[in-house]
């Protein structure tokens, strides 16, 4: 990030600083003080476990030049505190105007990204092409939050020439106070989904939800959205400028055609755009990450990258932390790791590319419940059961509670391979660890919630 004065960060925020401060150095802002370096600025935030106020001290000792504080906790503790503070009403809106602040000071183009599932990834393979031609900022792991925005826009500086922000939601209103702070300059929406249905209402809510993203851009704005689905026209209807489409669909500006998975689970599919076409070669398994790619060609495209650029980038990308990795275990057994979160597009999806995989051993699938359903819970957790079928594992497990309609519907299917079931990841991995052998093919995957990537942890060493 550009070096800040005090004075720049409370001037930004709307915040009080004491006298003779204001030319304290900031090099870094951050709202976990174990994550403090000298010069940053600790954010002081509250959480649902602890409040960060009770570390402001910790902070200080760590090296902090300052730090962001409610006015009435610094009341009660403007004695004791070994540094400056700005004071601030409420640090969370302080930190969104600081983040609006940053992105204002750079004059670039932003990509706002935002979908059910594929963000993340569709996010990296962007980063991926853009870097071609481009030195693109992009939101690091999961600050995709009202946090993790203004985190991001602070890393702007003068290095950036375009940058892609990612923008998660829980809620209405979410993605519409992301681009308040980010105001991109075009909309990239993955798809719409089933995420977040139980505190939504209905996929209708979820769609209007993520299109608050295409309200948000300028006039005339680009976008780069789904053709097919039952949301693609209104979507379309919320852009307020050129929209380019990616899909399976003949009329599809990014067309995804001949899709076949390899043996080894991954994408092998034709980029279609017009008349042009390119052969495309992914290396994460999964079917859906064809998709991912396309939309991310799609947008790349508007900043000068070839079809012929993008193919070969894209064989390179090796996938992220938790999403579609496939892990070589010391033991002699691959694990799929896609414990991330899921979705049941997702599940199914991995599933599919679980059953493409060629395997010297067995394959077992991992699965955890699919969480905030809804009153779809019941049916989509069945559909995933009737999939474990089609891709017959030799074993599948399952972890949590709605989990076991998987495997209930996995019999009733005519899945006739083993079975077992555990309530927590940790049962599970315990189980696991003296089942597997070497040559098997382990799929885990699961809702955030479960911490599957504790039964990854365990196999994986």
């Amino acid at each position: 990030m550009r070096q800040l004065s005090l004075q720049d960060i409370a001037t930004a925020c709307g915040g009080d600083i004491p006298a003779g401060a204001g030319q304290t150095r900031v090099v870094a802002v951050v709202t976990d003080s174990r994550k403090c370096v000298p010069g940053a600025l600790f954010v002081a935030l509250p959480g649902e476990r602890t409040d960060g106020h009770q570390f402001v001290r910790s902070a200080f000792e760590k090296g902090a030049s300052a730090a962001l504080v409610r006015r009435d906790r610094f009341r009660a503790q403007k004695d004791c505190l070994p540094g400056p503070c700005v004071v601030v009403d409420d640090p969370l809106a302080a930190l969104g105007r600081l983040g609006q602040w940053a992105r204002g000071q750079a004059d670039i183009p932003v990509v706002g990204l935002t979908g059910s599932m594929g963000k993340t990834t569709t996010r990296e393979m962007l980063a991926l092409l853009l870097r071609l031609h481009h030195r693109p900022l992009v939101s690091p792991a999961n600050l995709n939050t009202e946090i993790g925005v203004p985190l991001t826009l602070l890393d702007l500086d003068e290095t950036h020439d375009c940058a892609v922000i990612e923008m998660a939601m829980r809620g209405r209103g979410q993605i519409a106070e992301l681009c308040r702070i980010a105001r991109p300059t075009a909309g990239l929406i993955t798809n719409i989904g089933l995420a977040h249905l139980e505190l939504l209402g209905s996929q209708q809510a979820i769609a209007e939800s993520k299109a608050e993203l295409l309200e948000g851009l300028p006039a005339g704005a680009w976008s780069v959205l789904p053709a097919d689905g039952a949301f693609a026209g209104f979507l379309r209807g919320k852009a307020p400028g050129p929209v380019i489409t990616f899909g399976t669909s003949p009329d599809a500006d990014f067309r995804v055609e001949d899709l076949k998975l390899d043996a080894s689970g991954c994408a092998r599919f034709t980029l279609a755009r017009g008349g042009d076409r390119v052969p495309v070669a992914l290396r994460v398994p999964g079917e859906f990450h064809a998709l991912n790619a396309a939309a991310a060609v799609a947008a790349a495209a508007r900043f000068g990258v070839t079809l012929e650029e993008a193919a070969g980038a894209l064989s390179q990308y090796e996938g992220f932390d938790r999403r579609s990795r496939v892990v070589q275990a010391p033991g002699g057994w691959t694990v799929f790791d896609d414990t991330y979160n899921a979705s049941p597009d997702a599940m199914a999806g991995a599933l599919r590319g679980l059953a493409a995989m060629k395997a010297e051993g067995r394959k077992i699938a991992v699965l955890g419940d699919m969480r905030e359903l809804g009153e779809a819970c019941r049916a989509e957790h069945e559909r995933i059961g009737r999939t474990v079928a089609e891709a017959a594992p030799a074993m599948l497990v399952t972890v949590g509670e709605d989990s076991r309609i998987i495997q209930q519907a996995a019999v009733q299917g005519g899945y006739s391979g083993e079975t077992h079931h555990f309530t927590g990841s940790g049962e599970a991995a315990g189980f696991l660890a003296g089942e597997v052998r070497p040559g098997d093919l382990i799929l885990v995957k699961g809702s955030r919630a479960l911490e599957m990537e504790r039964v990854v942890e365990r196999l994986v060493g």
